[in-house]
């Protein structure tokens, strides 16, 4: 009995087999045209989502140049228990957002005098304003990492001060002075071309303090991100009050969307496409 039905699946088999070979021997090419149409169609698509996450890594590189995004303040009063807002305390803001990558400046604002006029002074540490602010057109070099004498200065500033790159530069906050080499000419189109830029340490300084004003942090993240990321510094440090760049973060999480629509009806396109051959190629057999 177990022979007859093994013999009988074994038949049956061979006899699918049969009109199988012959089928595709009658309409091979109706099936490898059918075939090729599905493997274009999944290799488009794939190749599609290989170049949209890879523009996007790209896309999200470039917009760094647009400066930072999120902006940390010290709140009004002080929280018992919070660490003072300086330079170190700034620069481990980004270990609190966990895995978000962030690059962060400290800064500190006074009101000051350079070359006898009254104007806004900023101490800054150098490298981090680079990375974070790429745009800055600096007509000159940036001071070297550490250098205690050396500033940059707004092109307005300049041109009403008549200082020039290599030239000394007298600033004032109070009674306390100091005399800076001015090493570059700093063009933003925006209030920095009003402002001296000058060692954090060296403000920090003349100025009898020992915090900073602001921090400027730049998140690779869209504007969503951003708004958790905020809120998440709130959380952790009460005593600060994290501010949004809603213009510079929706800029770019506009940008991002684009890509991601245009990207998504490429794949949609192609897959059409692919139905609608395999589609014809099938009724006509």
């Amino acid at each position: 009995m177990n022979r007859a039905i093994r013999a009988h699946g074994t038949g049956r088999f061979r006899v699918a087999a049969r009109f199988l070979v012959r089928s595709l021997d009658l309409r091979a090419r109706s099936f490898l045209l059918a075939l090729g149409s599905v493997a274009v169609g999944i290799s488009i698509v794939a190749m599609s989502l290989a170049l949209k996450a890879d523009i996007s890594r790209k896309m999200s590189r470039e917009l760094r140049a647009y400066g930072p995004n999120l902006l940390v303040t010290p709140q009004e009063g002080r929280v018992a228990g919070m660490a003072p807002f300086d330079a170190a305390a700034a620069r481990a803001l980004p270990g609190l957002l966990g895995d978000t990558a962030a690059a962060v400046a400290p800064l500190l604002y006074a009101a000051g005098r350079a070359g006898g006029s009254g104007v806004t002074l900023a101490g800054v540490e150098f490298p981090a304003m680079r990375t974070l602010f790429p745009y800055w057109r600096v007509a000159g070099e940036w001071p070297a990492a550490g250098s205690e004498d050396e500033c940059l200065v707004g092109k307005r500033l300049a041109s009403r001060l008549k200082v020039g790159r290599g030239d000394s530069l007298r600033i004032e906050i109070g009674a306390r002075h100091a005399e800076l080499r001015v090493s570059g000419l700093v063009t933003t189109g925006e209030a920095e071309e009003d402002e001296v830029f000058a060692p954090l340490a060296l403000l920090q300084g003349l100025a009898e303090t020992r915090g900073i004003s602001t921090a400027a942090l730049r998140i690779d993240a869209g504007p969503d991100e951003v708004e958790s990321a905020a809120r998440r510094l709130e959380a952790a440090r009460p005593d600060l009050s994290a501010r949004p760049l809603r213009q510079v973060s929706q800029a770019e999480g506009r940008l991002l969307g684009r890509l991601e629509v245009m990207m998504a009806l490429l794949s949609g396109l192609m897959l059409a496409m692919t139905v609608l051959c395999v589609m014809t190629t099938l009724v006509s057999i």
